[in-house]
């Protein structure tokens, strides 16, 4: 069966019968690899692209790098794992210039140093398609799965949403983001939130489960609620004040660009209902019996990124 019909998420399931299991909470379909290691965890990552799907008109190369980086280590931050280090594979074609290819390195380099870790090496390819793959490693005392929220648990994120829906409208559009400078910098150079392995540090116990949100968070919301077979009751959405004025202005539903935006790479935790949440967080909703994600009674549609039945670029009509 082609990859058009059964989309990413539906090769996901066919390859997982080949990955081998560590014994690790963090077991295989989760967002990363894990290992154990004295007494902690190895976490392990690789994400990339196909640079012409992923460059955006105000993109640099430096922006390139840099994105191809956090969202490797976006997965280790989902997993409480802190980035350690980060190796990156490139293709280019053999007439590209070698400052561009130097630009995209250090746009890696610097996301690493950004968020406490380090380039330490790769490889270069020749293709005429462009592409970037980075692979993070990280380490963890306890690292939290996917799978494992409960009834009654909290749903909260680390951050809010919509700028980067706002980005991609902008780009399907054609509109000039000089006047919107927190669009271009949520989908140019995105920071991850660190801040959330100091609480997964002291309050490890309180997180139930966790997931990145990069492929949307309508879709990763899904994801969780299908890894524990859950319903997720979301009672708010923190949609980014930036992203709010866009859609006024454009005559957007801001919802819609917060839930189907993609790449923002905040995480979404479902903590211990007894627990107290981070101050930085905010909490959206709780765990409930059954499937699904709900709000106000009404069922939120999946959408999202996937990588094999359409581009984000398209979405959002």
């Amino acid at each position: 069966m082609r990859l058009s019909r059964i989309g990413e998420y539906g090769f996901h399931r066919l390859v997982l019968g080949l990955v081998e299991g560590s014994g690790c909470i963090v077991g295989p379909g989760d967002d990363a690899g894990c290992l154990p290691l004295n007494d902690g965890f190895v976490l392990l990552n690789i994400d990339g692209y196909d640079v012409s799907r992923a460059m955006l008109p105000w993109n640099t190369w430096y922006d390139i790098g840099w994105k191809a980086a956090v969202a490797s280590m976006s997965d280790l931050v989902a997993k409480n794992a802190r980035p350690l280090g980060l190796m990156v594979s490139m293709g280019f074609r053999p007439d590209d210039d070698s400052m561009v290819v130097l630009e995209a390195v250090r746009g890696v380099r610097d996301a690493a140093r950004r968020h406490g870790a380090m380039l330490l090496g790769g490889d270069t390819n020749s293709s005429e398609a462009r592409w970037i793959d980075v692979a993070a490693v990280g380490y963890s005392r306890r690292p939290v799965p996917r799978k494992g929220a409960r009834p009654g648990d909290i749903v909260a994120v680390s951050g809010s949403f919509g700028l980067t829906g706002a980005g991609f409208h902008a780009y399907r559009e054609g509109v000039d983001l000089r006047e919107w400078p927190g669009i271009r910098e949520a989908t140019s150079r995105p920071s991850l939130p660190l801040w959330l392995l100091d609480y997964g540090e002291r309050m490890n116990e309180c997180i139930h489960a966790a997931i990145d949100v990069s492929d949307g968070l309508a879709a990763s919301l899904h994801l969780l609620a299908e890894a524990s077979g859950v319903r997720i009751v979301l009672e708010d959405v923190p949609i980014h004040q930036e992203a709010r004025l866009y859609a006024e202005k454009h005559g957007l539903d801001p919802l819609q660009l917060a839930l189907y935006g993609g790449e923002e790479y905040e995480v979404i935790v479902v903590i211990d209902e007894a627990c107290r949440p981070p101050s930085k967080a905010h909490v959206v909703g709780r765990i409930e019996e059954g499937g699904g994600v709900y709000m106000d009674s009404k069922p939120i549609e999946k959408g999202g990124w996937d990588q094999f039945l359409s581009s984000q670029r398209e979405q959002q009509d």
